[in-house]
């Protein structure tokens, strides 16, 4: 049961803050908003109906952004298995990652859709906007695989 606590709590967290920072932003930008916070950052409403990055956003079956949403999912739980976390930190990595999951898969049921807020520039250089799920989802990951090298080198 500890375990199951050890990756719920940094889940609940990371989807509840993604999931708060959305409402947020639609009570304050309106769908296509933009909002310059820094020279290289922009607050922006936009909905992403693909995958990440906005691949599968133009003419795509709503089957296969389901089937990759469903297959995202199954990896996670795959990797939870499969690494059977112990510790803090691995569970604070799979946890992140699951809320970051959690987080965006709420987008897809409710709109369709992942709503990004953050855009990230810097020049001509532009990073796809992204939102906190996805950022949970990335630090989760690279702490998984951060962990995974560690306990490699120790075996």
């Amino acid at each position: 049961m500890s375990r199951l606590k050890g990756l719920l709590w940094p889940a609940l967290v990371a989807a509840a803050l993604d999931q708060a920072a959305k409402l947020w932003l639609a009570a304050k930008l309106p769908p296509g908003g933009r909002i310059r916070l820094a020279p290289f950052l922009d607050l922006v409403h936009v909905r992403n109906p693909g995958v990440a990055f906005g691949v599968f956003s133009g003419t795509r079956p709503e089957w296969l952004l389901l089937a990759l949403t469903f297959l995202g999912w199954l990896v996670l739980f795959g990797l939870a298995i499969w690494f059977s976390p112990r510790g803090r930190r691995s569970h604070l990595a799979l946890g992140l990652a699951l809320g970051g999951a959690a987080g965006n898969l709420i987008d897809r049921l409710r709109f369709r859709g992942v709503v990004d807020f953050l855009d990230f520039h810097w020049g001509r250089l532009h990073w796809p906007a992204f939102n906190l799920a996805d950022a949970s989802l990335c630090v989760g990951f690279a702490l998984l695989v951060w962990l995974w090298f560690q306990q490699s080198e120790k075996n």
